[in-house]
């Protein structure tokens, strides 16, 4: 959703939305219980199959297999850097097409697997065995290939700083020891209940004035300790970083007694 709303090296980017996985989780599960529940669809009904290319486009390969020239697949964000590290001081010439990817075992160890990333490439792999002599759709590798080389012209890449503190670098500096001085009351846990990844974002948001102290949840009790902060407020606070009612009683959530019962 970044890349689409605030693209690097275009003032446009040529993706127009994004689809949210929980929303087409949700409709696949459903269609999948009710096809479990009942036969009225029929195979004529159903969805071309997929090609074996199509099935393990999502893992380490599957783009690069698909395009022309030297291609080279990198998985795993440490690795990546480390590529584009040397990319970056010249040690690697005559690369035609990168492919990139953030997660060990690509999308298969992505964050909205639930499973474990090497059994997912295993089956992925296996699927598409069965499958294979199943063509891809026509035209839809050419509409790609079509697509990447029309979109891979990309303007120059300019730095975008996320830890500048202000324009004026004598009052970024000011606010620097600002937040220094506030790391030495946070408790350094870098537990993230306050809605920030780690204490120090914390202090940069409170300098800022994107936040407040009291948003860190042990200054909350410190403060309620000696008088200072009311156990209502301290709940506002809460359920303003993180929602109304989440704190609520719910046994149909993911990993309750109903989770079974919950509605998809």
């Amino acid at each position: 959703m970044a890349a689409v709303k605030s693209p690097v090296g275009e003032e446009q980017s040529p993706i127009d939305g994004v689809i949210n996985m929980q929303f087409v989780y949700n409709k696949i599960y459903k269609l999948i219980k009710s096809r479990h529940e009942t036969s009225s669809i029929s195979p004529g009904e159903m969805l071309p199959l997929l090609s074996p290319g199509s099935i393990k486009y999502s893992l380490t390969g599957g783009e690069a297999s698909r395009m022309e020239g030297r291609c080279l697949a990198i998985d795993e964000i440490h690795n990546v850097i480390e590529f584009l590290e040397k990319l970056e001081h010249d040690e690697i010439e005559g690369v035609d097409f990168l492919e990139l990817r953030a997660c060990d075992q690509s999308c298969a160890g992505g964050v909205l697997v639930g499973g474990n990333r090497f059994l997912t490439t295993e089956r992925l792999n296996k699927r598409a065995r069965r499958f294979e002599g199943v063509s891809d759709i026509p035209g839809d590798i050419k509409a790609y290939s079509h697509f990447m080389a029309n979109n891979m012209d990309i303007g120059l890449l300019e730095p975008r700083s996320m830890m500048a503190l202000d324009e004026d670098m004598g009052e970024a500096m000011r606010k620097m020891q600002q937040v220094r001085h506030l790391m030495c009351f946070l408790p350094g846990i870098d537990c993230a209940a306050c809605g920030a990844p780690n204490c120090q974002s914390l202090a940069e948001d409170i300098v800022r004035r994107e936040s407040q102290l009291s948003a860190c949840v042990f200054i909350q009790r410190m403060m309620e300790k000696h008088s200072k902060l009311s156990g209502e407020h301290a709940l506002k606070i809460i359920e303003k970083i993180w929602g109304k009612n989440r704190l609520d009683k719910d046994c149909k959530k993911k990993g309750a007694e109903n989770e079974a019962n919950m509605e998809r």
